[in-house]
């Protein structure tokens, strides 16, 4: 319920007889121009200088609607939505909550009383109370606040108020959540939770995300400091419903929804939440997570990998469509769905994560992909021939090719990763065989200096035929693979 100018300056006079009201206006004036503010917050300044809090000037019951910051000794009617557990804050016990009304949905603190107290006093999730005593305050992080102290009367409700359900309030996160400031949101989860460290003012603080979806849309939910703790739980998949979440634009101009101390997370199997994949090509993969399906032929099967520093095992393949290949990367349980999958087979691939670098597509497939082998025509314009090295053309982009081990391995430069060995092919011509790592990456067989070796799906570096001069080179792709021959 908003108060008037005139309302505040009466209530001011009312508190300190010792002003006159010509007093009080030329107070008004002087802070209008010395902070450039509106004339209402200037009379708010002034009260905060006085010590004059403002009393809710109706003794009936207050909408939640009507709650402005400031009020105290309010009555209010409400239906308790969640509780969380009892914290300590200067060692005074505080239960974080939230309630709603017919009019909308708040968070609601409880001093002074632990979770265990408010049972005692008919007060948990679902349950319908009556508040006198309470009072209204602005979080740190924007929003009104409702707040009940120790000497509030806290009652069950008996009355005919007809309170709706929270679905009342829900908002689909493809709307357009950019004019709340905070919403009540829904939406499928997209990925895991993925925790880092930032700098805040200097500050080292934890931070966490994940991608939650509706539609053909994605928006990143934040969580900060210890909020991340309470939803460990939270995993792809899920159709979940954010209270108070605090809408924020990032610095790219994108909505992302923050997670603070007074919103809410909630798993609703219940709720329907579409999404819409695409039918698209490889070429036109973003960078980042992409609501489409796309297609692709398998022209070549990586050996599994285990990566000791991430934990995981991956598996690359090599796949095409009409006019682009790209790289398919498969991330531990990801790998499972494709074990049987062999060349020539097409793939339908969705909801995945993309890395654009140059003219390479790189396609990382988690638990959240939707991988399918489908009967699909594609007409893959990538062949990939065996030749040797004197035939090979600039059409020739990845090859097979037969070849000898003659020396190695020698580091190039500074990468003490990458490594390149001597090789040569059936005809005698010598090339470098460049790799990332060791030849385990790449054979299932040990394979050693004087073998004769075939190569699949081999990266040709065009430079030298280009430009004539050097020893050809042919680089080995993670879905690349060497067989040793007998």
């Amino acid at each position: 319920m908003e108060l008037s100018e005139d309302e505040l300056i009466n209530i001011i006079l009312s508190k300190r007889p010792d002003l006159t009201r010509d007093k009080l206006i030329m107070m008004i004036e002087d802070k209008v121009n010395e902070y450039k503010i509106s004339r209402k917050t200037a009379i708010y300044l002034i009260m905060i200088e006085l010590g004059i809090s403002i009393k809710s000037p109706i003794e009936r019951r207050v909408k939640f609607v009507e709650l402005i910051e400031g009020l105290s000794n309010i009555s209010i009617i409400g239906r308790i939505l969640w509780l969380k557990p009892t914290e300590k804050y200067n060692d005074v016990a505080l239960t974080r909550g939230g309630i709603m009304d017919e009019s909308a949905i708040l968070p609601i603190l409880f001093w002074g009383r632990s979770i265990e107290d408010l049972k005692d006093e008919s007060v948990f999730e679902g349950s319908i109370i009556e508040i006198h005593g309470a009072y209204t305050r602005s979080s740190l992080s924007g929003g009104l606040e409702i707040h009940v102290p120790k000497r509030s009367l806290i009652k069950q409700y008996k009355g005919d108020v007809v309170l709706p359900e929270y679905t009342k309030f829900l908002t689909p996160l493809n709307a357009d959540l950019s004019r709340y400031t905070l919403t009540n949101v829904y939406g499928k989860v997209l990925s895991g939770l993925r925790r880092k460290i930032v700098k805040v003012n200097d500050e080292s603080v934890e931070m966490a995300s994940f991608l939650l979806g509706y539609g053909d849309i994605f928006k990143r939910v934040v969580l900060w400091r210890k909020v991340i703790n309470e939803y460990q739980w939270v995993s792809p998949g899920q159709s979940i419903i954010i209270f108070l979440g605090r809408v924020k634009v990032n610095k790219f101009g994108d909505v992302e929804i923050h997670i603070n101390r007074n919103s809410y997370i909630i798993e609703d199997k219940s709720i329907e939440v579409p999404l819409i994949l695409k039918d698209s090509d490889l070429k036109s993969i973003k960078p980042g997570l992409n609501l489409l399906r796309v297609y692709g032929m398998v022209i070549s099967k990586g050996i599994i990998r285990y990566l000791p520093d991430r934990n995981k095992y991956t598996q690359s393949f090599l796949i095409a469509d009409e006019e682009k290949e790209a790289t398919l990367v498969l991330i531990d349980d990801a790998i499972k769905k494709l074990h049987d999958i062999t060349e020539g087979d097409v793939l339908a691939i969705s909801l995945f994560r993309a890395s654009v670098k140059g003219d390479a597509i790189y396609i990382f497939c988690d638990d959240t992909t939707i991988l399918e082998k489908v009967d699909k025509a594609l007409d893959v314009r990538l062949k990939i021939k065996e030749v040797t090295i004197n035939k090979i053309t600039l059409e020739d982009k990845i090859i097979n090719i037969a070849a000898k081990l003659v020396d190695g391995p020698f580091e190039i430069g500074e990468f003490a990763d990458i490594k390149y060995y001597i090789a040569e092919d059936r005809d005698g011509t010598p090339f470098k065989l460049i790799l990332r790592g060791d030849l385990t990456r790449y054979a299932k067989d040990e394979i050693k200096v004087g073998d004769r070796i075939y190569i699949k799906a081999g990266y040709v570096d065009i430079t030298p035929l280009l430009f004539g001069g050097g020893m050809p080179s042919i680089r080995l792709r993670a879905y690349s693979t060497i067989y040793k021959l007998q």
